[in-house]
């Protein structure tokens, strides 16, 4: 039997063997940086539909045990990587997940996390979110970005002092969906393609990524990339669409073209009408 003390103790030492030199004071609770499962309790339905329906979360309450839960360490990989992390298992056997955050600094008085999270099932959620502390409780204020695997996911978040830049997933349908395309000929295009139907758009659909620049006041698309060439074999086949899609994307592929402005995704997507929708 472990006495409610001890347990405590276990739960708090896996943060006391490590350095976090770039965690300041005001995101510590009891000297040692914010649980990562205190972050995940602000993420809920009601949160990522609206941020002010985030629930306010008591640090003493969150910081404790879960009676539930079986925690089981660090991850090490992740805490190279310059997380706070845990990984926990369920006492009944039945699942598991993470929870890990990078602090990026601050902006004004609120804090800058990028959030990774998994409450068992096959999301990865990734999330840019701002918080704030007030006393010994903590709040969501905005979430920048979520997403989950390819369907929005987010890397690579920095944080220069001034601008936020992140990468995020996209499928083949986010292509269309971020241009500003519009056809005299086929005006209605982005309610004619739909997603999974048309352009493959799951959760495992990755193709390439889009990179972002944050101000704190709007996000603003400075580029898309198709990433590395992928073989016929490894092509999405998912929309009726997807083969003719594909070919365009290999064709700009071969001309060294894999990195867009939105200008020129406009005008990829202009390609893309022309030769694969039938008016």
């Amino acid at each position: 039997m472990i006495y409610p003390r001890l347990s405590a103790l276990i739960f708090f030492l896996f943060f006391a063997t490590r350095s976090y030199a770039n965690i300041p004071k005001d995101f510590k609770y009891l000297g040692r940086p914010i649980n990562p499962l205190c972050i995940g309790q602000i993420i809920n339905n009601e949160s990522l539909e609206s941020p002010k329906e985030a629930p306010i979360i008591d640090l003493a309450e969150c910081s404790q045990p879960k009676e539930n839960y079986k925690i089981e360490k660090n991850n090490d990989l992740m805490s190279k990587k310059g997380f706070i992390s845990i990984d926990y298992t369920l006492k009944d056997g039945l699942g598991g997940g993470y929870a890990y955050y990078k602090y990026l600094g601050k902006y004004k008085d609120l804090h800058i996390l990028y959030f990774l999270q998994n409450s068992g099932g096959s999301g990865m959620f990734s999330f840019i979110l701002l918080c704030k502390r007030q006393g010994d409780k903590i709040q969501l204020e905005s979430i920048i970005a979520s997403g989950d695997r390819c369907n929005g996911g987010v890397e690579e978040v920095t944080f220069n002092g001034t601008l936020l830049n992140y990468y995020v997933n996209l499928t083949p349908y986010d292509y269309l969906a971020l241009s500003n395309f519009e056809s005299d000929s086929n005006p209605e295009i982005k309610n004619k393609v739909k997603a999974y139907d048309d352009l493959a758009a799951c959760a495992a659909c990755c193709l390439g990524s889009a990179f972002y620049e944050h101000d704190f006041q709007q996000s603003r698309l400075i580029s898309v990339d198709f990433g590395k060439p992928i073989s016929k074999e490894e092509e999405q086949t998912q929309g009726q669409y997807q083969a003719c899609f594909n070919q365009i994307v290999r064709d700009y592929q071969k001309k060294f073209q894999h990195t867009l402005t939105p200008d020129q995704l406009n005008e990829f997507i202009s390609v893309f009408n022309k030769e694969c929708i039938k008016p």
